[in-house]
């Protein structure tokens, strides 16, 4: 069963048993907020792929007193952040001229920084609000609630069960959910209050539920930014036709969506109140570029994608050794970036990056990229070179792609030795931004 399959199946056991409207035992509709970890944790035990990267986290001492280090830095950002009328939750992965930037939100927060509270969700030292303070909150919460039973959950495993034919034990991870939830919620709510906010704006990295709840709550408008591929396989931006015909009271979701372009307001079931191609300037790229300027392979990876990739890396090598690789790992690869750079570092063909550059900068001279599932692949297609989409469960989030006339599917390493190659074909998937929509928001 593919992601395709899985999806069709999932949404029709979430309507059929009525998992929408499941509550708590304090009342809480449970699904919309869980409803993404399990889509993800249940597909890949379902195909027999190791989930602890989901759930497996750092509990050491260091890394709390660095928290205990970030909530002094935040205490001080707070104290002079008074009466901001925008609230920015970010994730600065990307470093752009010697600084760390968020590409998706740079549009909106360059124009609108001096009125705004950020809050920085990636782990690194920015100068911006950290929230140190709640992740020190929900660490010591799920040390209390380690026992905690949440009866919901049993009935869940008993219809996965039924629909999957696979066991399954959610308690630890839907009390976990509800738990940051709860606490998440009373956070942000009491942080909106402080700062006098009538806008926010964020981006899903992670799900920011409580974010859009405490904001309704307050008749604060949420603003959402797309910050990468979506389509009927993300189950954050995907629902079941028939729960989205009104938008039910258990769906939290935010009063705007800004999409890269109108491709992708298409591409889903999400009930936003109002979707708006607004565009993003870093993404843009208005014309195909000559090929003749472009010259070697990139692969695009990522900490579950890691060893597959190096497997067709290591082909090439063997069988191509004077073809120039580059290899594009993601911002979740931090801890395993020393160990790859050293399997490589006696390669002259390999040249290993983590954020020193952009993958915009990297597509300017490729005219190959391989990877397996990843927003990169629009971006190249857009930008003239040719991707190549190795097979396996997670490529089907790529569909939409399979028949476009720049993409090449393969199965195993040596397939790249029999590509027959033609001229690519420009789409785009991403528009310049809109100033004049941008004033919508101001």
């Amino acid at each position: 069963m593919n992601i395709e399959e899985y999806t069709r199946v999932f949404e029709k056991m979430e309507v059929e048993n009525g998992l929408f409207k499941l509550r708590t035992k304090d009342g809480i509709f449970f699904w919309d907020i869980a409803r993404y970890t399990i889509f993800n944790h249940v597909y890949r035990k379902f195909i027999n792929l190791d989930d602890s990267y989901d759930t497996k986290h750092r509990k050491n001492f260091k890394e709390y007193l660095i928290i205990s280090k970030n909530l002094i830095n935040d205490i001080k950002y707070l104290r002079k952040s008074r009466e901001k009328e925008y609230l920015f939750y970010i994730n600065s992965r990307t470093v752009l001229d010697g600084k760390y930037i968020d590409l998706v939100s740079h549009d909106l927060l360059s124009r609108l920084e001096e009125h705004s509270f950020i809050i920085e969700s990636f782990p690194i030292k920015t100068g911006f609000y950290s929230n140190s303070g709640l992740r020190l909150i929900k660490r010591f919460n799920k040390l209390i609630h380690l026992t905690q039973k949440e009866p919901v959950s049993q009935k869940v495993d008993r219809i996965i069960k039924t629909t999957f034919s696979i066991n399954v034990s959610l308690n630890n991870l839907v009390t976990q959910i509800i738990n940051d939830f709860r606490i998440e919620k009373s956070y942000y709510r009491n942080l909106l209050i402080r700062l006098g906010s009538t806008k926010v704006f964020f981006i899903h990295n992670g799900v920011q539920k409580a974010l859009i709840a405490a904001a309704n709550d307050l008749n604060i408008k949420t603003i959402e930014l797309q910050h990468g591929a979506i389509n009927e396989f993300h189950p954050l931006y995907h629902y079941p036709s028939t729960i989205i015909k009104e938008i039910p009271s258990y769906i939290i979701i935010p009063d705007f969506f800004l999409t890269f372009s109108d491709y992708w307001n298409k591409a889903t079931n999400y009930p936003a109140k109002t979707k708006i191609p607004i565009g993003n300037s870093h993404y843009y790229n208005k014309s195909i570029m000559d090929l003749k300027e472009k010259s070697g392979v990139t692969f695009i990876s990522a900490n579950i994608y890691q060893t597959k990739i190096e497997e067709y890396i290591d082909f090439i090598l063997e069988h191509c050794p004077t073809v120039h690789l580059n290899l594009k790992l993601h911002p979740n690869q931090l801890n395993n970036k020393d160990r790859i750079l050293r399997k490589y570092t006696n390669s002259n063909n390999v040249s290993v990056y983590y954020n020193e550059i952009t993958v915009s900068e990297l597509l300017k001279k490729t005219q190959i990229v391989v990877l397996i599932s990843s927003t990169v692949a629009y971006e190249a297609i857009q930008t003239g070179s040719r991707v190549v989409i190795i097979k396996d469960a997670d490529s089907y989030f790529l569909k939409d792609l399979f028949t476009h006339p720049s993409v090449y599917l393969i199965e195993q390493p040596d397939d790249l030795l029999r590509l027959e190659l033609k001229e690519p074909v420009n789409t785009t998937y991403f528009e310049k931004f809109d100033e004049h929509l941008f004033q919508y928001f101001k």
